[in-house]
């Protein structure tokens, strides 16, 4: 690859393939591996580290969450199915206190998330957590349940930049629901100031 290809502005419920993966993502990594960087002003350093002020300021993040670092639920299931955002869901929760945990590199500033859900006749009331401290909750009961819910948590403040810490974690039962299960599909991080 001879240049840098801008990558597309995804947008929900556009489908992702492995040529788009290819030509927006991997090609890219292969021409910023493709010359030396000298750390010069517009060329970068030859190692970034996580909070580096030579580090791209990231503004949106959107990621399918199916692999998350840890999680306490005896059986981390994925389940399949068309009717999902990503195709699927991840089993985050499974009983009260249960949990799932991600890592994300955030820069200085104020951010907001947004996570797709399943809204379910067993679904628990979630605790999202940014760095140990809770900055909203997610009632995930739904009668009838129903594929592909949004729910924005309250906006937080990331006072430095780094690696930071996304935890889901069944915290309550709301008093209709059946159980304890959360089920994620989707999770976008939207900076909102610096």
């Amino acid at each position: 690859m001879a240049s840098w290809t801008n990558p597309l502005g995804w947008s929900v419920g556009q489908a992702a393939c492995v040529q788009r993966f290819d030509e927006r993502i991997l090609d890219n990594i292969d021409f910023a591996g493709s010359h030396n960087h000298t750390g010069a002003t517009g060329d970068g350093l030859a190692t970034i580290n996580s909070g580096s002020p030579n580090q791209c300021v990231v503004n949106y993040i959107s990621f399918i969450p199916f692999c998350p670092y840890a999680i306490s639920v005896a059986t981390q299931m994925l389940q399949p199915s068309s009717a999902w955002l990503n195709g699927g869901t991840l089993v985050a929760t499974c009983g009260l206190g249960s949990s799932a945990l991600w890592y994300m590199d955030l820069a200085i500033g104020t951010w907001t998330i947004s996570i797709w859900y399943e809204g379910a006749i067993d679904g628990p009331i979630i605790s999202v957590c940014i760095g140990g401290a809770s900055v909203g909750q997610i009632d995930t009961y739904r009668s009838p349940g129903s594929a592909n819910q949004l729910s924005s948590a309250s906006n937080f403040s990331i006072s430095s930049s780094g690696r930071h810490t996304i935890k889901l974690e069944a915290t309550a039962s709301n008093v209709s629901s059946t159980g304890t299960k959360g089920k994620v599909a989707h999770f976008e991080l939207r900076r909102l100031s610096a």
